[in-house]
């Protein structure tokens, strides 16, 4: 069984779903890149789903 290197945190998702461009996220669309080409493994948790989805709702705020 292959070992997970990362955790994806909600706000790295909400920040790569708005296109954050931002010096503070630069390398983000890096890692996104490095797991399209399957050179590392990252662990989802359903939780974080669920956060992301709430946050890009329109009664979120």
């Amino acid at each position: 069984m292959d070992r997970v290197i990362a955790l994806l945190d909600t706000n790295i998702l909400i920040r790569f779903l708005t296109l954050d461009k931002s010096e503070k996220y630069k390398n983000l669309y890096t890692f996104f890149e490095s797991l399209e080409r399957v050179e590392m493994r990252v662990e989802l948790k359903l939780i974080v789903l669920f956060q992301v989805k709430y946050e890009k709702t329109p009664y979120s705020r």
